[in-house]
């Protein structure tokens, strides 16, 4: 009996910390996105052009649109 619980607690501790890994994994590339982001508007305005990031809403869904603007 006792080594059922064992196995059974085994498992969840298992399926917890693979779920942390994932989190991480995922937290990690959201901020990658944020950095180029940021580094883009960087070299955006370093080159003398005016970073825009513009967000439109439409019927059809979201649309993003990143650029650099003279």
């Amino acid at each position: 009996m006792t080594n059922m619980l064992d196995l059974a607690a085994y498992k969840m501790m298992n399926q917890f910390y693979k779920l942390q890994e994932n989190k991480g994994a995922l937290v990690f590339i959201i901020v990658l996105i944020i950095l180029l982001v940021f580094a883009y508007a960087f070299y955006c305005t370093s080159k003398g052009f005016n970073f825009a990031g513009n967000q439109n809403v439409t019927k059809t869904g979201t649309s993003y649109k990143i650029g650099c603007w003279k």
